[in-house]
């Protein structure tokens, strides 16, 4: 995901649904400040707190879980 950030700065929407992503890798999605849509459908690994994190780093961002 690190690589992501980097080379795609301005991404706005990501689908990461059913990855083995956890909260560590999630929240490291905060960087993306473009991102406007993300699906983490699936993602077991990625808990309420971790989500509530994001949503609040990234106010435009629509998760989807």
């Amino acid at each position: 995901l690190e690589y992501l950030i980097h080379a795609m700065p301005d991404l706005q929407s990501l689908d990461i649904s059913g990855t083995k992503i956890d909260d560590k890798g999630a929240k490291v999605l905060i960087q993306l400040g473009q991102l406007q849509t993300l699906n983490l459908r699936g993602c077991p690994n990625v808990s309420d707190d971790a989500a509530k994190t994001i949503t609040t780093a990234l106010p435009k961002l629509t998760l989807n879980r």
